[in-house]
């Protein structure tokens, strides 16, 4: 039912807009005009101010004309990764690369081209339908910050599809992980180095010890934590009285997450207590975790959609997250569809044609399902 060299132009033009994280603008103002012009009115909020960016999440309603449908949300993003500047697409061998010298964009690019044929078909065709509302974030990739921006109480639906993931092409991430970071400050006593070195206390001596007692990596098959960062010292001849520890840690319990860093804290302390110095410990929590099952509104109502378009319920889960995470949190059921791309974050990705044309047809049917 869609156009194949229509999808495959669209996303090419849509991608060769620069949008890196926090430099938005120019891609949203194009899909403000897009949508504008099929007959779409557009609304754009102040999460760009709020995240230090030049460009706003953007809003737009496809209107029902079915009665007693029920509405859904679509969602993409609408920034990209680094190197994204001046992307260059190469279409051959029935897929669309990058030139080899930036990433390619279709993450999440390839999605919003999806909605946009999507959405252009349904109104073209005039298929009945409910409501559709359509969220465009921005500050997706630097920690769904744009997301968490967004007013959901405008929303009148209560399930969502985000496109997402670079898993096989229509399968769901149906549980994604907690996510937070923190920054641990390890404060000791400066002295000379070479005159009276047992008047200091190393703080760099501290974090080490602390960082010797704790797992990192892979710390069971839902949980995960990294030191990112150590940032300690500036003169060899001068015992460091600071040391700073930048970390992550994730996982699909909550419980477990919190008994680690519950855990981590206390190592820190305990050690700083030891040894004389002082620890001060802030903490992010960038999102929660969420489950979904075959028998959440969101996987049913999809079913029939899915299976129209070749596909099966196929639920998977994953050490990452997406805007799926924000919408959940807030009470609304999203599922993360794969839209197929491949090799995402860098200068190999890649995405199908095939796949192009078939999230594509699965967003049609979605929409007509409502």
């Amino acid at each position: 039912m869609i156009d194949e060299k229509q999808i495959v132009d669209t996303f090419c033009r849509y991608v060769e807009i620069d949008s890196e994280s926090r430099n938005e603008r120019k891609f949203a103002d194009f899909m403000i005009k897009e949508f504008e012009s099929l007959g779409l009115s557009v609304s754009e909020d102040k999460a760009g101010d709020a995240i230090g960016g030049n460009a706003g999440n953007l809003f737009t309603v496809l209107q029902g004309n079915k009665e007693g449908a029920r509405p859904i949300v679509l969602s993409a993003h609408l920034d990209t990764v680094v190197p994204g500047i001046g992307i260059k697409p190469v279409v051959k061998d029935g897929c669309v690369f990058s030139d080899g010298t930036t990433i390619l964009g279709a993450d999440n690019k390839a999605t919003v081209a999806n909605i946009f044929e999507a959405v252009k078909y349904v109104k073209e065709s005039n298929i009945p339908h409910g409501r559709v509302e359509i969220v465009l974030s921005v500050g997706e990739e630097i920690g769904l910050l744009g997301a968490m921006e967004f007013d959901m109480s405008q929303l009148e639906s209560k399930i969502c599809y985000v496109f997402d993931s670079g898993e096989e092409s229509g399968s769901i991430i149906g549980q994604a992980p907690s996510h937070w970071h923190l920054e641990i400050r390890v404060t000791g006593t400066p002295a000379h180095a070479g005159i009276c070195p047992e008047e200091g206390i190393n703080a760099i001596n501290i974090a080490s010890k602390a960082i010797s007692q704790l797992e990192f990596g892979r710390l069971d098959k839902e949980t995960t934590a990294n030191i990112g960062m150590f940032h300690a010292g500036e003169r060899l001849n001068i015992v460091c009285d600071e040391a700073v520890v930048r970390l992550e840690a994730r996982s699909l319990s909550k419980k477990k997450l919190q008994d680690y860093v519950d855990h981590l804290i206390a190592s820190f302390e305990k050690t700083a207590g030891e040894m004389g110095g002082k620890v001060e410990v802030s903490i992010e929590k960038l999102y929660e975790t969420f489950h979904l099952t075959e028998e959440s509104e969101v996987i049913k109502f999809a079913e029939k959609p899915l299976k129209d378009t070749g596909y099966g319920i196929v639920l998977n889960t994953t050490g990452g997250g997406s805007d799926a995470n924000v919408f959940n949190a807030n009470g609304i059921e999203a599922a993360n569809i794969s839209g197929g791309m491949k090799k995402v974050h860098t200068l190999e990705e890649y995405i199908s044609i095939e796949d192009l044309v078939k999230t594509t047809e699965l967003i049609v049917r979605l929409i007509e399902n409502a």
